[in-house]
């Protein structure tokens, strides 16, 4: 038996090809080759290719927005093969009546064991009405009726076998955790559909991220889908825990999805330390009105705030998306979530707005039934694309403003960022920070000799050295108080001098080889930063300026060091390579006596060991 998935959606858009066809489909996949003799399954995104290879059994995930699409495709099989078509996926899930004449049977829910059922009825030839009534949770045609079959109880998770990635190896992997949430925003399914949050296994994230590894080497990020990745604090430690024990976090970085009213430090510091280097919040409005109106409660603008600065103080990026065009939005409304997004745009480098859009099975659906918005006799489903806004496309929601205002606005909202861009740049300064950490630790490791038996780093949050060498120990500066330093015969001391009060001090009553890694306040980017009026922000390297205590140049470093007479040893400048320093000099060296930050304004740390004490 060959069953083929044909994708609906246009995947040869950027976003949604980075996303890719729903992992449901790899579920599918793994469940049926776990348990019945089946030949082949491939997705397929052009309907020619599923004429020409025909399989015997077709299967069509769609969401609201696809539906005219999936139906138009679904006719065109029936043109050229006598096969049976399945739909599964949102829509008809959230509305199975609509299940087409062109379509045989739609499944409701899960779609693993429902999908497995009916393959194992396709090979006995027995997809008929009086076989199809006993299985639970889909809705078939028998008389010009659509019968609609008990509800079938939601899927364990710890039921199902990794995901199958071979079929999905032309788009971006990812990976569930979980499935569904607990909240009740009005414009998300959840909000009306009941479905009860289920958690796959610790062991089984862990494979399933290893499975990922090692079949694309060459992915170095992994988006958690998940709904709600941090519901459970003590889930969401074990998984952290479980990733830096396995080292994953040194392979590979992840992106998930929060909400602001639980998100706090301690979230934060295990996000940071599993390698987390997105987290995406449905901040939705900057309106304490439209925001109550959207989330139901729990939410407030000040919780969004305060989400942002924490991933800022971690050096996370956010990733911050909202609804625009709410029934009860107004301009006023419109114009602070506009400046919130300008305020915040620096720690906010993926921004997404959307179009108020009113899903099946959702509250908002509700209302624009009531509002006579949505006809009962509704089949403009196209028109139901929340990426989308074109005006005889366009079911228009605000009571308070017009399409013509509020089109003119999401244009303006649209000029903010550019998605792809943004997302380019996080990968790009991901990989400049891997390779300056490779770096230093090349250099690093050239010194540190293999007599050193108990060597510690004291870092921020995550270790340098214990990526590469295993008898490391690692402790954050914040920790250091009452902490015992003499039993260690090296210490590294990684980007934190900075941060900790009497530097010099603390140097002075360390013993063994001592290894400094410093950030150089010369640098031309901290200049142009405090000429410009900015605050000192996270930088490229994820190193949080603003809470410096110290900022140090060379010069003034090895006077102190002199002062006390400790001897060093530079053994290394590290180049900052992404500053036009050339076009900088041009235009502040004419007005500003900058000779000091020419001596070292390229370099943007420094490697320093200390090499004695003179007594």
């Amino acid at each position: 038996m060959k069953l083929s998935f044909i994708i609906p959606s246009n995947y040869k858009i950027d976003y949604k090809r980075q996303m890719g066809p729903s992992l449901g489909l790899a579920y599918i996949s793994s469940v049926l080759k776990s348990n019945i003799d089946i030949e082949n399954i491939n997705i397929e995104l052009d309907v020619n290719e599923i004429i020409r290879k025909k399989p015997d059994i077709v299967a069509i995930p769609i969401y609201t927005e696809d539906f005219k699409r999936a139906i138009e495709i679904s006719k065109e099989i029936k043109k050229y093969l006598d096969i049976p078509i399945i739909a599964g996926g949102h829509h008809i899930t959230a509305l199975p009546n609509t299940l087409p004449d062109s379509i045989d049977i739609g499944v409701i829910g899960d779609g693993e064991f429902a999908t497995l059922e009916l393959l194992k009825l396709h090979k006995k030839n027995s997809l008929t009405s009086q076989h199809l009534k006993n299985i639970n949770g889909i809705v078939f045609h028998q008389n010009n009726q659509k019968i609609i079959t008990s509800p079938r109880e939601l899927c364990p998770l710890e039921n199902l076998p990794l995901a199958d990635r071979s079929i999905m190896k032309s788009f971006e992997q990812g990976i569930y955790t979980s499935r569904a949430c607990p909240f009740k925003c009005i414009f998300c399914t959840n909000s009306v559909i009941k479905n009860k949050l289920r958690f796959h296994s610790i062991e089984q994230i862990i494979l399933d991220i290893q499975n990922i590894i090692k079949l694309f080497p060459e992915q170095k990020n992994i988006i958690i889908y998940d709904e709600l990745f941090i519901i459970s604090k003590k889930r969401l430690k074990d998984i952290s825990n479980a990733i830096i024990s396995e080292k994953l976090h040194k392979k590979v970085s992840f992106a998930c999805m929060a909400r602001a009213n639980i998100f706090d430090d301690e979230i934060c510091q295990m996000l940071k330390a599993m390698n987390i280097n997105v987290v995406s919040f449905g901040f939705e409005s900057a309106s304490e009105k439209v925001l109550n109106y959207l989330k139901v409660s729990g939410v407030s603008l000040k919780h969004n705030q305060k989400a942002i600065d924490l991933c800022s103080k971690y050096g996370i990026n956010v990733g911050g998306y909202f609804i625009l065009g709410s029934p009860i939005e107004t301009s006023e409304d419109l114009s602070k979530t506009y400046w919130f997004i300008r305020k915040n745009i620096k720690d906010m480098p993926l921004v997404g707005t959307f179009c108020m859009t009113p899903i099946p099975k959702t509250r908002i659906w509700e209302y624009a039934l009531e509002k006579n918005l949505i006809p009962n006799d509704f089949n403009d489903w196209e028109k139901l694309s929340y990426t989308d806004l074109i005006k005889d496309n366009y079911i228009f929601l605000n009571e308070n403003y017009t399409y013509e205002y509020f089109e003119k606005a999401y244009k303006n909202f649209e000029y903010i960022f550019d998605r792809p861009q943004r997302f380019a740049e996080i990968n790009k300064n991901q990989i400049e920070i891997n390779n300056y950490k490779k770096t230093v630790i090349k250099d690093v490791e050239k010194y540190i000799s293999n007599d050193y038996k108990n060597i510690l780093e004291i870092g921020e949050y995550q270790s340098y050295l214990s990526d590469y060498k295993n008898n490391i120990n690692f402790i954050s500066h914040r920790s250091l108080k009452d902490f015992d330093t003499d039993k260690f015969d090296c210490i590294f001391i990684n980007h934190v001098l900075e941060k900790i009060r009497n530097p010099f001090e603390f140097l002075e009553n360390l013993k063994g080889s001592i290894f400094i890694l410093f950030y150089n306040s010369l640098l031309l980017n901290t200049l142009e930063k405090l000429l410009k009026g900015f605050d000192l922000n996270t930088n490229i390297f994820q190193m949080r300026e603003f809470d410096f205590i110290n900022l140090f140049s060379l010069s003034n470093f090895q006077k102190e060091l002199d002062k006390r007479n400790i001897n060093h040893q530079i053994i290394k400048k590290y180049k900052n390579n992404n500053f036009n320093y050339p076009y900088f000099l041009q235009i502040f060296d004419s007005k500003l006596d900058i000779s000091s930050f020419k001596k070292e304004n390229d370099n943007f740390t420094y490697l320093i060991k200390i090499t004695g004490k003179e007594s």
